[in-house]
């Protein structure tokens, strides 16, 4: 069901925006694996962009540069050239 893995990408990232990183991680990582499973490459870099959006805030910024790039080439891959530049400029920041 893939709309249920786009609202675990979205739950996740209300969590992580309510600093709740533990459940933020769960529900990125399921919504992540089940968009992934049905072929929908753009949720997918979504939620890369998302978990690189959760390390940032638990300072891990290597593992976060890792997601954001794997989004960042995903957007592109995909001419989603907005979304690309959002992500990039989210790099920018550190």
């Amino acid at each position: 069901m893939e709309i249920i893995s786009i609202i675990k990408l979205n739950l996740g990232n209300t969590y992580r925006k309510m600093k709740d990183y533990e459940k933020a991680e769960k529900y990125l990582s399921e919504g992540l694996e089940g968009v992934r499973k049905v072929g929908d490459k753009y949720w997918e870099a979504t939620g890369y962009e998302y978990l690189g959006l959760l390390y940032i805030a638990k300072g891990d910024k290597k593992t976060a540069k890792d997601y954001l790039t794997r989004a960042y080439d995903l957007f592109k891959s995909l001419g989603a050239e907005r979304d690309a530049e959002i992500v990039l400029s989210r790099m920018s920041t550190f």
